[in-house]
Parts: C-alpha cells; structure tokens; sequence
C-alpha cells in the first residue's frame, strides 16, 4: 500500500467506529444528473457577470431607493429598482453584513482583511474605509443608533463581571462602539445577535442564539432554534416575542415602532412574517417562498422591505407581491488560471527501481526524481486523484481518478524510457471505469492482477489478461467512513490479501486475510477484542506485522489516544518456532532467505486458523506509535514513537531487545515505507518526504516542491460535485430528512456562477448541506494566512463607566499576567500606555493590543499615588478563554458548596474527553468524596467520546468495604461514585453531551436539570478537500435508541425543566444551578 497523509477534519464533534449504509440505489437514481448539470454549469459561468448570482447579504437604505450587498467578497451598491452596480468597497478579505446610518450617509459593515472579522465604516457614496475595531473575536454590526453616532453589533468577547452565562464563542453579547472610533461599550450581556434599536433607543429586538450549531441548518425544530426577542432599557426585562419551536430570525421595526417583520421557518422555509410588538396577535405571513430559504431581512422608513432570495435580491413594497431586483454588474475578466506552490504532499509511493517517487499534492500525481530537483506532473485535471502504485516493472503507474463524475481508476505509462520524470511520452487511459466508484488500486507483485475498493467497502480483485474483475470482500465484512480509508495488502506470491477489518457490532478493528481467488472465507487471525490495525508482509512473507493496543495505556475517550505495541504473526509453525527460539538464544535472527522452512502462504486454511498462537510482541514497552517495518533481515524494528510532543525514529535489535532512538525527527505522525532493496526508508510526515538511511542514521528530505497552474472555477465545481455524490451515497439514514437531494444538487450548482472565493463557497456548501437538517454538518474555509496579527488580551475586566484616557480596572481574572501579587496592580488601577502608546480617551484598548498576543508586553499602571512599568506577557484568545471557564465553574462551585453546607460537590465537563474524565475523577473522588452527592454540570458540553465511561463511572453500587475495628480503609468499588448525582443540561449539549444525559436519563441515575437538549447524538465524518482549504462533514451514521428510533433530531426533555432568564442570569443568578441545588437537599424518596 502507498503511504498517505490521513487528512482529519478538526471541530467540535466527536469520532466514532461504526457501520455504514451508503445509498447506492439513490446514487444510481441521481448519477445521471451529473453529466447535465456540468456542461449547464460550464454555460453558466461564461455568463455570470450578465445575470450575477450568489448575491449575498443585501440592505436596503432608510430612503428605500439603494441596496448594498456583498458579491465576490466585495461591497456593491445598485438602485433599489434595478440597474448596474457599483463597487462600494473592495479590501483584501471578505466584506459582508452591511448596515446603513439612519441618514442615509454611512455603512458599516464586518471585513476580515485582518484575519478575524472587524468592524469597518464607510461613506455610502464611497470613499476610505475606516476600521472601528480591533478584538481578536469575530464581530458583526447590525445596526446604528438612532443619531448616526454609534454601531450596535454582536460578538463573543467577553461578558460583564457579574453574569453567570457561560463564556462561550458561540455565545455573541452585544455592543456599541462610536461611529467615528473609540471605546466598545457593552449593551447586553447576554446571546444577541441581529439586533435593532427603536427609535427612541428604548426597545431592543433581537434574536437569541443558545447553542453553537451550524447557522446555515434549515428546519430545525429544537430547544436550540433561535427565538425574537423584545428587551426594555427602562425596565432591564426581557420578553420572548416568538413561540415557534423552529427557527425565527432577523427581526426589524416597521415605521410605526409597533410591529415587527422577522424571518420565520414556520410555514416550512424561511419566509417573512409580521407580527405587533405587544406578541399579542397571530404571526401573519407576508412572503410565501418554498424551495429556498429567505436571508438578510432589512427595511425602509416607507416599510419596504429587501431581502435575500435564491442568489438574488427581492423587495416587497408594503401589500404588493415581492419582486427581484434585476442587477448588472460590469463584466470582469474570467478567472484566470491560478499559481499554486507545491510543497506538501498526501501520498507516496516509491518505484521499484529505487529512482523515482510518485506522490499526489493537491490532488494531482507527480513524479519525484529521488536523487534530483526533478518533478513532473502526471496528471491535469480539476477532480482528485489518489492512490497510488507502481507496477512491479516500474514502468506504469496505477491511480484513482475523480474527474469524470465517479471515481475511475487509471494507469499511466511509459512506451519508451526508463523513469517517469524524463520520459518524452507519457500515455494514461482509463483501466476500471464503470457506474461505480473505484479506488485504491494496488498491483499484485506478479503484475498480473490489481486489487482495488468498489463503492467504498467492496474489495475486488481485477484480472489484467481477461479483463474481468471478482468481488473478495463485501459490504458485511467492510465499513467506510470517508472515502480511500480502507486497508489491505497483497502477499508477496499474490496469492493472499491481509485486511483490515471491523466485526460487525465489535466496534474494534481486526487483521484478517482472504484468498485472492475468491474462493476463501474471510479469516480473522487476530481475534483479541483489542484494536489491531496496519498489517504487512514482512521477511518476504513470513510475517505478518501489525499494531495493537492490547498492553498499553488507553484514554478513557473511546476515540482518544491508546499506546500500542508492534507484534508479528507466523503463518508457518515452523517459522515462528524457529524465529522464537533463535531470539531467545541470544543469536542471529537468519534472514527470510535462509529460513529452512516453505512458506505458510501454500499451506492449508487451517494453519491460519491457530495463527494466533503463534504472535509475539515485539517492543519492549507500550507507546504512542505511528508506524513501523521490519529490516529484510528480520533483527531490527523501526518506529515511530512519542515520547513527548513529536515522534522520533526508534530501532530495536530483536536479538538483544537494546532500543534507542536512531533519528529526531520532531514530526507530528508519519508513515514509513521501504524501497524495493529494504535499503532506504521513506518517511512521509506533515507533507514532506524524507528518505532515510538507518545503516548510518542519516536523512534527508526529498525534493516535491514545484509551481503548477490551477483553475479554481473548475476546481470549485469538482469539489461541489464531490460533496453533493458522497452525501448522495453515504448519508446515514434513507430519505436525507425529507430533502430532494437531487434537486437541490441542481439548484446549488448554479450558485458556482457567482462564487470566485473560497469562503463564499464554503457558505454555499452549508446553505446546500443544511437543507439536510442534520447535525455534525457543515463546510469550513481556513485560509491559512500567515500575516494575521491576533490582538492580545491581559484577563480583565474593564470599568465600562470609564470615560477618561487609559483603561480602568474593574476586576483582575485569576491567574491573568497582572494578577501576579508581586504587581500589586488592584481593582481601580489604570493601565495608561502599552508599549509606550498612551491610551487615548477615544481609542480602545484592542487598538494597543493588535498583535500581541502571546508576545512580552511593556505597559505603564497608575494606582496608589504612583506610576509603574510593568513587563507582562499578553494573553492568547485561548488562554483568555480558558480563564474565564475556570472562573465560571469556580462560582457554580462556591455557590454549590456555600448552599449545601459542603454536603454536595459540583464539578462541570465541558468536553467528553480524557482530559475531561480525569478532572472529574480527581475532583469526585478526592475534593469530594465526603459529600452525599454530586452535580455534574454538562451544559454547554461540546461532545467526545466518553459518555458510556462516564455512566459507568457514575452509576457504581457499593457491595462492600475494606476495613478493620477502627478504620475504614476504602469501599468497593472504589473507583467509580457510588452516591447520588444530579446533572444539568441544555440546549448547548452537543454530540456525545447529548448521548450521555439520554443515558443517564435511560438508566433512571438521578434527575435531569436544565432545558431539552437538541437531538445531535449522532457521529460525525469530516473530510478535507481538494483544496487543502476548505473541509466538509455530513454524518455517515447514526445513534439509535433500543427502541429504534435515532436519535438525530429527538430532543431529550428534562425531568425538571429551568429556563436560566436572561434578565437574571446576567445580575449573577443561575436559575438551572439553584434548582439542582434545591433537589439536593430533598430527600432520596422526595427526588
């Protein structure tokens, strides 16, 4: 098998092994749309600038005659009744969310040319934008005061001192900050997000938002679904407006200041509806839109209303039907091809000939001349291609091909000369092409046949003279989880193919091997329950190698880290007996070639079978491994290990069991690889390709790097059709939740027309994959930019009352840079300068912070009489984050303790991690051992994997005591809590936060506290793209409960429901908290 780089998408969802059930009936319904669709597409792009689409974010101004939107991450503007556009704003970044002035004379709008996304102001008749903020959070505006002078907008930056709401990012707050620059100003401390002002300043209407689920989700109907919110100044209240339990959203005020328009999922799209400020009527719906959602309501003083539609602009003049504005944007020149470097690879594979390498980089294949600067590419298409492996003879290259529509696998070949990177001709033809999606093709060593994945989990074996392909292994050995993630390798004399392979319903993966004729049975020749996984030939057959947790230590997540150990496995009796007493006699181990014994591989099926008998650990000690192989002559292992952050090089002489580390390499993982001679090692890790010489301890890297041009538009709509095909084929459950996937793989591709970036794209993508309704779904753009300065934090909390120069402090967070007590800096203390910039009275302190995060800081304190320089090192945003967590539980905490007498303890899991188990742990059975009971606090749990450990942890029975006369030495069992818990939770549990309080609740252990928690029990499978990018994840498996019924999608209520208002959860009560609290001090019977 070819090395490869195992691309994970990283987020907040947690990892599972499971089975797949990929819609092949509905892929073979829907294929045929492919082919339509993309010479539709291929028209529609000629022409985008003619009739744009993908028009996003429109706002209409308080005249009703000019619209302003984002279009190719700019800002336009266009009459209200049509016509040709004018470019308003164009940074280097994303412009969008714009927002008018009430006079007309001003936009706000959020740009990330930064990095994060800042407020920026602009003249609406053009000119220089001007930036107004500076945080290290993501900040959107949403509206201006009533006299111009102020920007109201939402962002998660940091709460007031006394609100007890947890300190989430995906908890926005709301502020202000002056239309000419100057300090932020907190208006609410609690979620808000597209807030409006009425006229007066007095009422506030917004929507909330209670849980970090994708915002782009259509017709969800949970606790986590976004409500209209009414709040009075006057009187610090909150009133919930809205009573749909699905989405409302984007409230504005008519001219009146008593009725309100707001976007509504209630008539089963967003549409717009009406309703009085008082909430005393009926919703009436205005708008009455089905196949696509409307976005981006916004409004005039004559009540006119603008809004997204379908790509495009609409408005609706008071009772008169919507209409689309017809737009024109000035043609700009097709988008060019595009310089790509070339400098990380995801694929290896060296030739036989030891001379050249093939690898795959952004999808393309290249050949590497080993010894040389030479790179050449193979292949030019905008599809991926993956899989790589040479012929015995070195001179074709076999390879997958996603350019067509499916995956094809195809061989490239050399009619004349002796290595790819200096052929004159290379000539590639489609080898397996058919209806379905081939991959992962690997030549037999006699050349003669390819083994190769059909439709993700069947394994086929294609015969080269005939022509004809032979199923081996199917769907009911076989799970997929992503595509090109199966696992197999031919024997050295073709006849065997070594898996790797999961038992249904075992949930741990196996080694087996199957006859590659077809005729055989699946063999599974580890049978240990344990994770066994990346098993190969060694000794030219004669062993078997593969990694296995058996020994080592384990995470108490499922997913997380396990140490594991290398073993090897015998086919022959007399190979292992032989190999075994030879090491034990403190002799050579004989190579394979003088091993006086015939091959297992032409021995009966029944010397598989006892084949675990015949298994020998061979590292000394359990470890976080990589990879490994075995030297031909069978005395050396070679691995990778961690010992501390990165993984080196190890060796272990078999005979003397001496180990030591023959190379540091620091690198994050890798794959290894010999070359045909077991000469030199390949090391593939982080994208670079390093070649290894173990006789002598030396290495260097391999040259890949090269410039190649690209055509993004091409590349998007095979990244698009590559999405839209493998939801198609693997969503988790018949139906894709009532969507018309077909269709909607029609109306979404038209989108690409208008998209010339990769974050309108990635928005595209979540529009598309949140017609699914379904969890753990999404696409993301990272941008990887390396000139963003992050703005650092110091972990205070300023005094908001503060008008003056330099910033005043309100409070000092524990363990923050200036908390230090050697500082004496106090509460009422100002900072007067950072870096010797005096802070200014109409600047903000994020100004003076702008790129220095986690960097030495010099700042000037004044407090008690005198002025002193203090040198501090300024917080990141995570560190900041994390201070602030630890603040929130150590309040539940006290509160908890002081309420109860010290009788119940209180302890928080914010992610269903080992980290997380541990804490618990440690808190529980030592701070708290002596309590008669516990809260587990889960709210706003990100998920993990470690809910089945944590009820197993939680729901321990005593049976008995160790003990004498006089003292009590423990009780049994003694690692698990054996006394009364209670557990909060709510509408931000996410994942395996919302699996494990369905167990808890299931098994009967104890009261469910909070709110209902939306049903996203459900596993999560990422994938990174093409374009290295962008990411996507839809889920390809479910969670059922033993009545059948998933739980994606089923709210689990809570046995006593709290809602924590916001009114006073942001003067410091926990409402949810108290309760817990009181049903502490019930008695067992009266709980």
């Amino acid at each position: 098998m070819p090395l490869k780089a195992v691309s994970v998408f990283k987020g907040i969802f947690f990892e599972r092994l499971f089975v797949n059930y990929p819609l092949i009936n509905a892929w073979s319904h829907m294929k045929g749309v492919v082919l339509i669709l993309i010479s539709v597409l291929c028209n529609s792009i000629l022409t985008a600038q003619n009739s744009p689409s993908w028009l996003r974010y429109p706002a209409l101004s308080p005249d009703g005659k000019t619209i302003v939107f984002a279009y190719h991450g700019d800002l336009y503007t266009v009459p209200a009744s049509g016509g040709t556009a004018k470019l308003l704003v164009q940074l280097n970044g994303q412009e969008l969310m714009p927002v008018w002035s009430k006079d007309g004379k001003h936009v706000c709008f959020a740009g990330n040319r930064s990095g994060n996304f800042d407020l920026y102001i602009v003249p609406a008749k053009g000119g220089e934008a001007k930036q107004l903020t500076w945080h290290a959070a993501d900040e959107f505006p949403s509206d201006f005061t009533t006299d111009g002078n102020a920007v109201v907008f939402s962002a998660a930056r940091m709460d007031a001192p006394e609100c007890r709401q947890f300190p989430s990012e995906s908890l926005p707050e709301l502020y202000t900050v002056p239309a000419a620059g100057g300090r932020v100003k907190q208006l609410l401390t609690t979620p808000a997000e597209d807030a409006k002002l009425s006229a007066d300043e007095n009422i506030i209407i917004y929507h909330d938002r209670k849980a970090r689920e994708n915002p782009w989700r259509k017709h969800q109907v949970s606790s986590a679904a976004r409500d209209i919110w009414v709040y009075d100044q006057q009187t610090d209240t909150h009133r919930q407006l809205s009573e749909f339990t699905g989405e409302d959203r984007s409230p504005v005020f008519s001219n009146d200041q008593q009725t309100i328009f707001y976007l509504s999922e209630r008539s089963g799209s967003f549409n717009v509806f009406q309703s009085s400020i008082s909430g005393k009527d009926e919703p009436k719906q205005l708008t009455f839109f089905k196949d696509h959602p409307i976005r981006f309501l916004s409004i005039a003083k004559s009540n006119t209303l603008c809004f997204g539609y379908d790509g495009e602009i609409w408005i609706k003049k008071n009772n008169a039907a919507p209409k689309k504005v017809l737009i024109r944007i000035r043609a700009s020149p097709q988008q060019s091809l595009k310089q790509v470097s070339i400098t990380e690879a995801s694929e290896i594979a060296v030739s036989p000939s030891g001379k050249e390498m093939a690898f795959i980089a952004r999808g393309e294949v290249f050949v590497s001349n080993i010894l040389g600067k030479d790179v050449r590419r193979i292949t030019t298409t905008p599809g991926e291609e993956a899989g790589l492996s040479f012929a015995p003879d070195g001179n074709s290259l076999l390879y997958a091909s996603e350019n067509s529509g499916n995956w094809k696998i195809m061989q490239a070949a050399m009619p004349t000369g002796k290595n790819f990177y200096g052929a004159r001709q290379i000539v590639e033809k489609e080898l397996i092409g058919n209806d379905q999606e081939n991959y992962q093709p690997a030549w037999s060593p006699d050349g003669k046949e390819i083994a190769f994945i059909a439709n993700r989990n069947t394994l086929r074996v294609y015969n080269i003279a005939t022509g004809k392909s032979r199923e081996i292994l199917s769907a009911e050995q076989l799970v997929s989880r992503r595509d090109h993630d199966q696992y197999f390798e031919w024997s050295p004399d073709s006849h065997w193919l070594l898996v790797q392979f999961s038992e249904q319903g075992a949930g741990n993966d196996e080694v087996g091997i199957i006859d590659a004729s077809g005729n055989g049975r699946l063999i599974n020749l580890t049978k240990s329950g344990f994770n066994e996984a990346r098993p190969k030939w060694m000794m030219n057959g004669k062993m078997v190698l593969f990694s296995g947790d058996r020994f080592g230590l384990h995470s108490f997540d499922n997913s997380g880290t396990a140490q594991t150990d290398i073993f090897a496995l015998f086919p022959d009796e007399k190979d292992w007996r032989n190999f075994n007493e030879i090491k034990q006699a403190d002799a050579s181990v004989p190579s394979a070639d003088t091993l006086n014994v015939k091959s297992a591989t032409n021995g009966p099926t029944a010397s598989w079978e006892r084949i675990n008998e015949r298994k020998l650990r061979l590292t000394n000690a359990s470890a976080i491994l990589s990879d490994a192989v075995l030297s031909d002559d069978g005395k050396t292992l070679f691995y990778l290990a961690k010992l501390e952050k990165n993984y080196d090089l190890w060796q272990i002489d078999l005979r003397t069991k001496e180990t030591k580390r023959l190379l540091q390499l620091k690198v994050p993982g890798g794959s290894l690889q010999w070359d045909k001679e077991q000469k030199w090692l390949y090391l593939l890790a982080d994208g670079d390709v390093i070649r290894i010489d173990p006789a002598t301890a030396s290495q260097q890297k391999v040259n890949i790097k090269t410039e190649i041009s690209i055509d993004p538009a091409k590349e998007r709509a095979a990244m698009f059709d590559h999405v839209w095909r493998r939801t198609a084929q693997t969503f988790y459950t018949a139906g894709y939740h009532g969507a018309n996937w077909e269709q909607f793989g029609i109306d979404y591709r038209k989108y690409l027309s208008g998209i010339d970036n990769n974050f309108d794209f990635a928005e595209m993508l979540n529009e598309l994959l949140g017609e699914l309704n379904v969890s753990h779904t999404g696409a993301a753009f990272n941008n990887k930019r390396k000139d963003i300065e992050i703005t650092g934090s110091l972990g205070i909390f300023y005094d908001q009352q503060y008008e003056g120069a330099g910033m005043k402090i309100g409070e000092l967070i524990s363990n923050s840079p200036l908390s230090r007590s050697d500082l004496e800096v106090k509460p009422g203390d100002i900072i007067i300068s950072v870096d010797g910039s005096t802070i200014e009275a109409d600047k903000d302190i994020d100004f003076y912070l702008t790129g220095k995060s986690g960097k030495q800081i010099n700042l000037q304190v004044k407090g008690g009489g005198k002025v002193r320089n203090i040198t501090v090192t300024a917080l990141t945003p995570s560190e900041e984050a994390d201070l602030l967590y630890k603040r929130w539980v150590e309040r539940n905490r006290l509160e908890t303790e002081k309420s109860t007498n010290g009788e119940w303890g209180y302890v928080h899991l914010y992610r269903m991690n080992d980290a997380a188990y541990r804490n618990v742990y440690e808190e529980i059975l030592s701070r708290y051992n002596h309590c008669k009971g516990i809260i587990v606090d889960t709210r706003f749990n990100r998920g993990g994997d470690l809910a089945p450990e944590l009820i197993t942890f939680l729901s321990g029975t005593r049976t008995r005591t160790n003990t004498n006369d006089h003292f009590l030495a423990g009780i049994e069992p003694g690692f698990r809590w054996t006394k009364p818990s209670l557990v909060l939770a709510g509408e931000s549990n996410y994942s395996d936060g919302h699996c494990f309080v369905y167990d808890y609740q299931y098994l009967h252990m104890g009261k469910l506290i909070g709110m209902p928690v939306p049903g996203s029990c459900t596993w999560m499978t990422g994938q990174t793209l093409l374009d290295p990018t962008l990411s996507f994840s839809v889920p390809t498996m479910g969670v059922k409960t033993n009545g059948g019924k998933y739980l994606e999608n089923y709210q689990t209520e809570p046995d006593i429901r709290v809602m924590n208002e916001y009114g006073k959860v942001s003067r410091g009560q926990d409402q949810q908290l108290e309760e817990a609290i009181r049903q502490s001090k019930l008695s067992a019977n009266d709980r």
